[in-house]
Protein backbone atom coordinates (compact mmCIF):
# COMPACT_ATOMS: atom_id res chain seq x y z
CA UNK A 1 0.00 0.00 0.00
CA UNK A 2 1.78 3.15 -1.29
CA UNK A 3 2.14 5.75 1.01
CA UNK A 4 1.53 3.50 4.79
CA UNK A 5 3.77 3.60 7.58
CA UNK A 6 5.50 0.23 8.51
CA UNK A 7 5.02 0.33 11.88
CA UNK A 8 8.01 0.38 14.25
CA UNK A 9 7.82 -2.74 16.03
CA UNK A 10 9.13 -2.74 20.42
CA UNK A 11 12.02 -4.63 20.95
CA UNK A 12 11.80 -6.98 23.56
CA UNK A 13 13.64 -9.99 25.76
CA UNK A 14 12.27 -12.32 23.02
CA UNK A 15 13.97 -10.93 20.30
CA UNK A 16 17.21 -12.50 18.67
CA UNK A 17 20.26 -12.02 21.18
CA UNK A 18 23.04 -10.67 19.68
CA UNK A 19 25.23 -7.48 19.85
CA UNK A 20 23.04 -4.90 17.99
CA UNK A 21 19.50 -3.28 18.71
CA UNK A 22 18.13 -2.06 21.96
CA UNK A 23 20.03 -5.12 23.77
CA UNK A 24 23.55 -4.98 25.53
CA UNK A 25 24.77 -8.08 26.59
CA UNK A 26 28.29 -9.27 28.78
CA UNK A 27 28.07 -6.75 31.83
CA UNK A 28 29.77 -7.91 34.42
CA UNK A 29 28.88 -6.45 38.06
CA UNK A 30 30.16 -6.91 41.20
CA UNK A 31 29.52 -5.16 44.12
CA UNK A 32 29.25 -4.76 48.35
CA UNK A 33 26.83 -3.12 50.62
CA UNK A 34 25.16 -3.57 53.58
CA UNK A 35 23.03 -5.98 52.68
CA UNK A 36 22.21 -8.30 49.29
CA UNK A 37 19.26 -6.00 48.17
CA UNK A 38 21.61 -2.99 48.65
CA UNK A 39 24.00 -5.03 46.28
CA UNK A 40 22.08 -6.06 43.90
CA UNK A 41 20.53 -2.53 43.29
CA UNK A 42 24.12 -0.79 43.28
CA UNK A 43 25.05 -3.87 40.58
CA UNK A 44 21.82 -3.10 38.67
CA UNK A 45 22.72 0.76 38.47
CA UNK A 46 26.62 0.19 37.77
CA UNK A 47 24.98 -2.44 34.89
CA UNK A 48 22.73 0.20 33.63
CA UNK A 49 25.13 2.72 33.11
CA UNK A 50 28.32 0.76 31.64
CA UNK A 51 25.54 -0.61 29.16
CA UNK A 52 24.39 2.84 28.44
CA UNK A 53 27.73 4.13 27.43
CA UNK A 54 28.39 0.75 25.25
CA UNK A 55 25.19 1.25 23.29
CA UNK A 56 25.82 5.14 22.51
CA UNK A 57 29.65 4.08 21.31
CA UNK A 58 27.44 1.76 18.81
CA UNK A 59 24.82 3.19 18.10
CA UNK A 60 24.87 7.32 18.33
CA UNK A 61 28.95 7.98 18.68
CA UNK A 62 28.31 11.23 17.90
CA UNK A 63 26.15 11.56 21.07
CA UNK A 64 27.70 9.67 23.41
CA UNK A 65 29.43 12.77 24.96
CA UNK A 66 26.40 14.46 26.01
CA UNK A 67 24.11 11.79 26.91
CA UNK A 68 26.70 9.54 28.50
CA UNK A 69 26.61 11.06 31.93
CA UNK A 70 22.29 10.97 32.04
CA UNK A 71 20.90 11.29 35.40
CA UNK A 72 20.43 8.27 37.05
CA UNK A 73 16.27 9.21 37.08
CA UNK A 74 16.09 9.67 33.22
CA UNK A 75 18.55 6.77 32.36
CA UNK A 76 16.39 4.27 34.73
CA UNK A 77 13.33 5.35 31.94
CA UNK A 78 15.04 3.94 29.29
CA UNK A 79 15.70 0.28 30.74
CA UNK A 80 13.25 -1.87 29.97
CA UNK A 81 14.65 -4.75 31.52
CA UNK A 82 17.55 -7.04 32.26
CA UNK A 83 18.53 -10.71 31.53
CA UNK A 84 20.89 -12.38 34.71
CA UNK A 85 23.05 -14.89 34.25
CA UNK A 86 25.83 -16.35 36.49
CA UNK A 87 24.51 -14.85 39.78
CA UNK A 88 26.22 -15.16 42.68
CA UNK A 89 24.43 -13.92 46.02
CA UNK A 90 25.95 -13.61 49.01
CA UNK A 91 25.11 -11.84 52.67
CA UNK A 92 26.52 -8.50 51.44
CA UNK A 93 27.60 -9.50 47.88
CA UNK A 94 26.13 -9.59 44.44
CA UNK A 95 27.96 -10.59 41.33
CA UNK A 96 26.43 -11.23 38.07
CA UNK A 97 26.66 -10.84 34.08
CA UNK A 98 23.42 -8.63 32.56
CA UNK A 99 21.95 -7.93 29.39
CA UNK A 100 20.11 -4.74 29.25
CA UNK A 101 17.20 -4.11 27.48
CA UNK A 102 16.27 -0.62 26.59
CA UNK A 103 12.90 0.75 25.83
CA UNK A 104 12.99 1.56 22.11
CA UNK A 105 10.32 4.48 21.90
CA UNK A 106 12.49 6.25 25.23
CA UNK A 107 15.53 5.72 23.39
CA UNK A 108 14.12 7.27 19.75
CA UNK A 109 12.98 9.87 21.29
CA UNK A 110 16.35 10.90 23.54
CA UNK A 111 17.73 10.75 19.77
CA UNK A 112 15.50 12.77 18.22
CA UNK A 113 15.95 15.42 20.63
CA UNK A 114 19.76 15.35 20.53
CA UNK A 115 20.55 14.38 17.08
CA UNK A 116 17.05 15.85 15.38
CA UNK A 117 14.57 14.64 13.25
CA UNK A 118 16.93 12.71 10.93
CA UNK A 119 17.96 12.30 7.09
CA UNK A 120 15.42 10.57 4.72
CA UNK A 121 17.66 7.78 2.12
CA UNK A 122 15.25 5.47 -0.56
CA UNK A 123 15.92 1.80 -0.68
CA UNK A 124 15.45 -0.89 -2.87
CA UNK A 125 14.45 -4.15 -0.54
CA UNK A 126 14.87 -7.23 -1.91
CA UNK A 127 13.73 -10.91 -0.86
CA UNK A 128 13.22 -14.23 -1.59
CA UNK A 129 9.97 -15.42 -0.06
CA UNK A 130 7.21 -13.88 2.38
CA UNK A 131 9.19 -14.82 5.04
CA UNK A 132 12.32 -12.99 4.36
CA UNK A 133 10.16 -9.73 3.89
CA UNK A 134 8.93 -10.34 7.02
CA UNK A 135 12.62 -10.78 8.82
CA UNK A 136 13.66 -7.78 6.77
CA UNK A 137 11.26 -5.59 8.37
CA UNK A 138 11.39 -6.92 11.87
CA UNK A 139 14.78 -6.65 11.94
CA UNK A 140 14.65 -2.45 10.59
CA UNK A 141 12.78 -1.91 13.24
CA UNK A 142 15.01 -2.90 16.07
CA UNK A 143 18.02 -0.68 14.78
CA UNK A 144 17.66 2.37 17.42
CA UNK A 145 19.32 4.90 14.34
CA UNK A 146 16.66 4.26 12.18
CA UNK A 147 13.97 6.64 13.70
CA UNK A 148 11.18 5.67 10.63
CA UNK A 149 10.01 3.19 7.92
CA UNK A 150 7.83 4.51 5.21
CA UNK A 151 6.30 1.93 2.38
CA UNK A 152 6.72 3.80 -0.85
CA UNK A 153 6.07 0.66 -3.68
CA UNK A 154 6.13 -3.24 -3.14
CA UNK A 155 6.01 -5.71 -6.05
CA UNK A 156 6.84 -9.17 -6.37
CA UNK A 157 10.72 -9.63 -4.92
CA UNK A 158 10.89 -6.25 -3.88
CA UNK A 159 9.93 -3.19 -1.98
CA UNK A 160 10.50 0.75 -2.22
CA UNK A 161 11.85 2.12 1.53
CA UNK A 162 12.01 5.36 2.70
CA UNK A 163 14.46 5.13 5.80
CA UNK A 164 14.99 7.80 8.29
CA UNK A 165 18.03 7.34 10.07
CA UNK A 166 19.41 9.97 13.02
CA UNK A 167 22.78 10.79 12.24
CA UNK A 168 22.05 10.69 8.67
CA UNK A 169 23.21 8.79 5.63
CA UNK A 170 26.68 8.23 6.97
CA UNK A 171 24.82 6.15 9.82
CA UNK A 172 23.55 3.92 7.49
CA UNK A 173 25.45 0.80 6.30
CA UNK A 174 27.09 0.64 9.75
CA UNK A 175 23.35 0.46 11.42
CA UNK A 176 22.22 -1.87 9.07
CA UNK A 177 25.50 -4.24 8.47
CA UNK A 178 24.87 -4.38 12.40
CA UNK A 179 21.43 -5.87 12.41
CA UNK A 180 22.28 -8.71 9.58
CA UNK A 181 21.17 -6.53 6.42
CA UNK A 182 23.06 -5.74 3.51
CA UNK A 183 22.96 -2.11 1.81
CA UNK A 184 24.54 -2.02 -1.95
CA UNK A 185 24.88 1.18 -3.40
CA UNK A 186 25.12 1.49 -7.34
CA UNK A 187 25.43 5.41 -8.10
CA UNK A 188 22.43 7.42 -6.84
CA UNK A 189 20.67 3.63 -6.12
CA UNK A 190 20.72 1.31 -3.11
CA UNK A 191 19.60 -1.66 -2.62
CA UNK A 192 18.85 -3.68 0.83
CA UNK A 193 18.66 -7.52 1.13
CA UNK A 194 18.78 -9.54 4.40
CA UNK A 195 22.82 -11.20 4.60
CA UNK A 196 23.66 -13.92 3.15
CA UNK A 197 23.96 -16.27 6.54
CA UNK A 198 20.49 -14.21 7.69
CA UNK A 199 18.87 -15.37 4.69
CA UNK A 200 20.36 -19.11 5.09
CA UNK A 201 18.77 -19.01 8.96
CA UNK A 202 15.53 -17.86 7.75
CA UNK A 203 15.47 -20.54 4.70
CA UNK A 204 16.27 -23.19 7.01
CA UNK A 205 13.56 -22.41 9.87
CA UNK A 206 10.93 -22.55 6.98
Amino acid sequence: MLGALVALALWCGAAQAGEWGFRVGGIAVDETAADALAARAAAQATGRRAAWERFLAREAPEAAARLRRLPESELDHLVEGFEVAEEEITARRYRATLTVLFRPEAVRALLARELGPGETIEVRARFASPAEWAELRRRLSAIPVVSRVELRGLGAGEARLALTLFGGAARAEPALAAAGLVLATDGERRSLALAPSVAAEDRARD
